[in-house]
């Protein structure tokens, strides 16, 4: 049995760990880097520019924007992020919708216009969906069954519904037309929309001024207010363009990739660019093959290889291209190597930078950093080659929009 006198030491000595286990937290917390924030996995991260809310923090304003990465209010079990130019959007486990930022155009798809959110708002009447793609100014999201929803600007046609012009948004998700039930993926554009069909297949609609849709007519083009097929491509396994971005990618099952639209920054990779070598239908992107896996910038361009390397090309006036290059004139038209990049699994572009995320889940970033979107510390200073992400671990997924940058963890 034991006596008092043994009851207390034992007792002290719990307590004296229990103390000295408080304490050791209590440095770990101390030494974390200033504006670090402990968030649970599954929740969302976000930095760069706030001055619309869309870092979702609560707060906005441009004196709010962060260079390092802070919690997304509000938002846990998210299953994948994107960015708009100035709106967030976060799918969850759950198969719901979140979205928080600008909403000049109803982009949130909460039944309002012009009412900004700092924090994420539920888009209406929304549920079952299994990926989500965030352009400019407006929204895809495709549902389980196959079928795609899209909400926010639809000027030019963007939404899919049949029609188009400047007062025909809409503030809460409406059905694209006419693409059926057969779709795999989506991607948003600026002011454009993709889907990826199950047999390979891409079709697209919206605004077509430099190529985009890919529809094979002479430039100049027509908008398409429905969707409609891009010419001379099958056997697609992965789409990709960028919110800011004029310009598509389709990897193929062979590992090429084909590019249209925009080539004003050599952005298509296949050896032309300025004005007039817009394509409006696909071509093939040189020197790349045995590709895992393509992203757009808003003019720039890239592609993940097996080997865990990562090639770029387009535009490189803020180091976006990540070759240890910058400036004018530094613009490439076929792909070069991102320096010192490697055990990359997932790539993605912003309006000017570019993020990778490694295997151990770790995040990296380069180029424009004008409101601290690379998210190393530093504002204003740009980088031509990859940097590391602050506080940042177990990253599942990243996208930049238009000056910041959003990821999940877990």
């Amino acid at each position: 049995m034991m006596t008092s006198t043994e009851n207390r030491a034992t007792i002290g000595k719990a307590l004296a760990l229990a103390f000295l286990v408080a304490s050791l937290l209590a440095t770990l917390l101390s030494s974390a880097p200033a504006g670090a924030d402990v968030v649970p996995a599954g929740n969302a991260r976000s930095w760069g520019d706030n001055y619309f809310g869309q870092l979702g923090n609560g707060s906005s304003g441009t004196a709010t924007s962060r260079n390092i990465p802070g919690a997304v209010k509000n938002l846990s079990g998210v299953k994948s992020i994107k960015a708009g130019c100035a709106h967030g959007l976060g799918l969850k486990t759950d198969g719901t919708v979140r979205a928080w930022g600008d909403n000049s155009y109803g982009q949130l798809g909460d039944a309002t216009v012009g009412i900004d959110s700092n924090v994420p708002v539920e888009p209406y009447d929304l549920g079952n969906v299994k990926a989500i793609s965030a352009g400019c100014n407006h929204n895809l999201a495709l549902k389980e069954n196959g079928a795609v929803w899209a909400w926010g600007d639809n000027e030019y046609g963007q939404l899919g519904n049949g029609l188009a012009g400047p007062g025909v948004h809409a503030n809460s998700p409406v059905r694209v037309a006419s693409v059926g039930t057969g779709v795999k993926a989506v991607a948003a554009g600026r002011d454009f929309s993709l889907a990826l069909m199950k047999d390979g297949t891409v079709k697209s609609w919206g605004k077509n001024s430099d190529g985009q849709l890919g529809d094979g007519v002479a430039l100049p083009v027509a908008n398409r207010t429905l969707p409609f097929e891009v010419a001379n491509l099958s056997s697609v396994k992965a789409i990709a363009t960028d919110g800011f971005a004029r310009h598509a990618l389709a990897l193929k099952q062979d590992g090429t990739v084909r590019a249209w639209g925009d080539d004003f920054s050599g952005q298509l990779g296949d050896g032309g660019f300025l004005p007039g070598t817009d394509k409006a239908v696909p071509v093939r992107v040189k020197n790349l093959s045995g590709v895992k896996a393509v992203a757009a910038g808003g003019f720039h361009s890239l592609a993940l290889l097996p080997s865990g390397k990562v090639k770029s090309w387009g535009a490189n006036l803020d180091g976006q291209l990540g070759n240890d290059r910058s400036g004018i004139g530094t613009e490439k038209n076929t792909p070069v190597s991102v320096s010192g990049l490697t055990n990359v699994r997932m790539i993605s572009g912003g309006a000017y930078h570019s993020l990778a995320v490694l295997e151990g889940g770790r995040a990296r970033s380069w180029g424009d950093n004008e409101y601290g979107q690379l998210g190393n510390g530093n504002t204003g200073t740009d980088s031509d080659v990859p940097v590391a992400v602050r506080n940042l671990l177990n990253v599942r997924n990243m996208d930049g929009g238009y000056e910041f940058t959003l990821a999940t963890t877990g």
